[in-house]
């Protein structure tokens, strides 16, 4: 996207893949996570929202360039781990973006107005300054019940449990293809508690959408139309396990994050 918002000379440094620091990228478009590579620590106005005290600075050591908006990996948390569990990659995104694979606009068989494309996520700048709620449990747990995760919401938006370090890469960098890094899941409804089953960028999870604005997040659908989604959206049957076919069983919310589930519904106002 960068060539399309003023940012052909960055992408033209990323795609030749000029050696740095004693690493080569070794293709265009080459791994994140060679580093250091100034090209990805490059911050993009466009990919920063002012409502969120994050977009202002990191609390990273590494020192990336953080990401407000983040892209849809659908109604499921299967196919999203780096392998970890055997199955990464193996199983395709129910949303527009997923692992190694990138997704045409005609796979959006639900229809482009009906599809989410991107959406907000708030970026980790301290402890205490992030509005994600966020705890770990494991992948069986996750598949079966989001309820689980939702019940880790604890009093004025605090975690139940420990805080992995892992987690708080929220937002850390946009060249980063990990879901818990710069990716949603439309199956609890936005600024509820995020989950991941282990420590680590690469892990399957619960990553809703979050903001600073007062009861919802700012969506965009993949024909490029703007929505407001609040956080009381239906979000169908939160005790049933994430769908790996079909239709979602996760109201409007779910089947909005849906690229292809063949659902019948009505958009909110």
């Amino acid at each position: 996207m960068l060539p399309y918002m003023e940012g052909t000379a960055l992408y033209n440094t990323i795609q030749a893949g000029a050696p740095e620091g004693g690493m080569t990228m070794q293709r265009p478009f080459g791994p994140h996570s060679l580093r250091p590579y100034s090209a990805y620590k490059v911050r993009v106005p466009t990919f920063l929202c002012p409502s969120d005290p994050g977009a202002s600075g990191n609390g990273w050591s590494n020192d990336q360039a953080p990401i407000n908006y983040a892209c849809n990996v659908g109604d499921s948390t299967r196919g999203q781990d780096g392998g970890h569990n055997g199955e990464g990659g193996t199983l395709n995104s129910r949303g527009m973006f997923q692992r190694l694979r990138g997704k045409k606009i005609a796979e959006a068989t639900d229809g482009t107005s009906n599809t989410l494309a991107f959406s907000e996520i708030t970026i980790y700048a301290a402890p205490g300054r992030m509005r994600g709620h966020y705890s770990m449990m494991p992948s069986a747990q996750l598949r079966a019940s989001p309820i689980a995760c939702n019940q880790r919401r604890g009093p004025n938006g605090t975690v139940l449990g420990p805080l992995p370090p892992s987690h708080f890469r929220h937002g850390e960098a946009w060249a980063s293809g990990f879901a818990m890094i710069c990716g949603f899941t439309t199956i609890l409804p936005p600024n509820s508690p995020s989950c991941a089953n282990a420590e680590g960028e690469w892990q399957e999870g619960i990553y809703p959408p979050n903001s600073y604005h007062t009861g919802g997040v700012n969506a965009a659908m993949v024909d490029g139309s703007i929505r407001f989604v609040s956080d009381s959206i239906d979000a169908g049957n939160l005790a049933l396990p994430v769908p790996t076919s079909g239709p979602s069983v996760y109201g409007v919310w779910g089947s909005m994050g849906s690229s292809s589930g063949g659902e019948t519904f009505t958009l909110p106002d």
